[in-house]
C-alpha cells in the first residue's frame, strides 16, 4: 500500500512572494507572524514548518528579492559596453523599478529595509549590511576594470566613486518610497552621472 503523506496546502513559492511584498511594505519589525500567515494563506504552525521562523522567512524573502532584482542588474552592469553606461543603466533601471511598484512597496528592500534593529537582531543587521556591500563591491569592481581599460582617469578613486553611486541609489530608493514621480527620479540619475570623472 503506497504511503499517504499529508498534501501540501499551499504553494511555497507563492507564499514566499507574498511574504516578500509584506516585508517590503511593513518592514521586519512592523510585520507579525499572525499577519504573515493570514496574508500567505497558512496558519502559524504551517508557516513555522515551511520556513523555520520569521527571521528565516525574512532571509528567504530578501534572497528572492536579490535573485529577482539585484542579480540581473549586476549581471547587466558587468556586461555593459562601458562602466559609465552600466552604472547609468543600473540607476535608471532601479528608478523605474522602484516607481513601478505598488504604493507602500516602492524602494529597495536591500538599501532601505529595516535600517534600525533591536539589540537581539544584531546578526540580521550584519547580514543586511553585507548584502548592501555586495552592490557597492560590484560597482567598485566594474569601476576598477574601467580604470584599467582607461575609461576612468588614473586619478579617479573607484572605491569612493562606487560609494557615491550607492548613496545615489539609496536616495532614489527613499525618494521613490516617499512618492516621487518617475521623471524626478530620472533627473536625479542624470545629475548623478554629471559627476563622472573626466580624463
Amino acid at each position: 500500500m503506497p504511503a499517504r503523506g499529508r498534501p501540501r496546502e499551499f504553494d511555497r513559492d507563492q507564499a514566499l512572494e507574498v511574504a516578500m511584498r509584506i516585508f517590503l511594505h511593513h518592514g521586519y519589525d512592523g510585520t507579525s507572524v499572525s499577519y504573515l500567515g493570514e496574508k500567505m494563506g497558512i496558519n502559524t504552525p504551517s508557516l513555522y514548518a515551511a520556513f523555520g521562523s520569521k527571521d528565516m522567512l525574512y532571509q528567504e524573502a530578501v534572497g528572492l528579492y536579490i535573485t529577482r532584482v539585484t542579480t540581473p542588474l549586476i549581471d547587466a552592469l558587468n556586461a555593459a559596453a562601458s562602466a559609465r553606461e552600466g552604472i547609468a543603466t543600473f540607476l535608471e533601471s532601479c528608478a523605474r523599478y522602484f516607481h513601478a511598484q505598488p504604493d507602500g512597496e516602492r524602494g529597495c528592500m536591500i538599501f532601505n529595509g529595516d535600517l534600525v534593529y533591536a539589540p537581539s537582531c544584531h546578526q540580521r543587521a550584519k547580514d543586511m549590511v553585507a548584502r548592501r556591500k555586495t552592490v557597492e563591491q560590484a560597482f567598485a569592481s566594474r569601476l576598477s576594470r574601467a580604470q584599467q581599460e582607461h575609461e576612468l582617469p588614473a586619478a579617479a578613486n573607484p572605491t569612493q566613486l562606487a560609494a557615491f553611486y550607492c548613496v545615489v541609489l539609496q536616495g532614489l530608493s527613499i525618494r521613490a518610497r516617499d512618492g516621487a514621480e518617475l521623471d524626478d527620479l530620472l533627473q536625479v540619475v542624470t545629475h548623478a552621472m554629471l559627476a563622472w570623472p573626466q580624463a
